[in-house]
């Protein structure tokens, strides 16, 4: 009858409807009703793959995955921490949000970044556009005089884009490696809740990944969270618009075109407003 799940509980391996009691087992089907013995054949909810990592439950937007839960390249996941993820709701569509990371005006206007070589754009994965960009940290402000300090004046970024909502990135600079995740949820048409989780390398002894670790992860999730802080109020709004890209955006018109060709953008959408020529309310298909 339309009872919110969320609202029930967790009964054994399946979930229990606060509304009739009636129990849904993980792959959907109902397994128990109060009320009655028969099941009737109708009694299923729709079921989505998960895989659990690092304390984070990661959500498939479809039926089977259309590939593995993806990592950062060359690690493994046991060999990195976390910090606590934080969140923040922003006033654009979702793929906005992959776009600005490929956005080089964006980086020298709003980050004080300079381009220090050509950016290299390559597919590891059909459903993953990696960009890796090479920049000087420019910046004057107390936190970019911090990061010349403690990590070095320039900095290799490698941005993993897969399939537009989850992506995965590597700053490398001379004296350290931090590690960013950002997970994408389309709230509608102009919105999108994003998810922003730091991780760091943990330390080999014992006693470093009790006192330095925790410390480590804290200080690179507080400085990442304040360089990505001010792109939110500046990304409120923006749209995607191929007539006023010019020459330099042609890294982000690349990145429009490839999530564009994705292979399961939806195809009952087809008004203008998009990068793949459908509407804003355009499906991705990813964790």
């Amino acid at each position: 009858m339309g009872s919110d799940l969320g609202r029930g509980k967790v009964v054994g391996d399946a979930i229990q409807c606060a509304f009739h009691g009636w129990e849904y087992g993980p792959d959907g089907r109902c397994i128990r009703i109060p009320a009655q013995a028969t099941i009737p054949n109708f009694a299923c909810q729709v079921s989505y793959p998960v895989v659990e990592r690092h304390g984070i439950v990661f959500v498939f937007n479809g039926r089977e995955p259309l590939f593995p839960l993806p990592f950062f390249f060359g690690c493994d996941p046991k060999d990195l921490i976390h910090a606590n993820s934080f969140t923040a709701v922003l006033d654009c569509p979702w793929y906005m949000i992959g776009a600005n990371a490929v956005d080089l005006q964006h980086f020298r206007c709003t980050h004080d970044r300079r381009l220090a070589a050509e950016p290299v754009v390559d597919y590891p994965d059909p459903f993953a556009f990696r960009t890796t960009v090479k920049m000087s940290v420019a910046g004057r402000s107390i936190t970019d005089r911090l990061t010349r300090w403690f990590a070095g004046d320039e900095v290799t970024m490698e941005m993993t884009d897969w399939s537009g909502t989850l992506m995965l990135v590597q700053a490398t600079f001379r004296r350290t490696r931090s590690f960013g995740l950002l997970a994408s949820l389309p709230l509608d048409a102009n919105r999108t809740r994003a998810y922003v989780t730091i991780f760091v390398r943990r330390s080999r002894s014992r006693l470093r990944q009790t006192l330095y670790d925790p410390a480590n992860v804290r200080i690179r999730r507080f400085f990442i969270k304040k360089f990505l802080s001010a792109d939110i109020n500046r990304l409120a709004g923006t749209r995607y618009n191929s007539r006023t890209l010019i020459e330099i955006d042609g890294l982000m018109a690349k990145y429009f075109e490839w999530l564009a060709a994705l292979p399961n953008v939806s195809k009952g959408a087809q008004a203008a407003g998009s990068p793949a020529s459908g509407s804003d309310s355009v499906d991705s298909q990813s964790y």
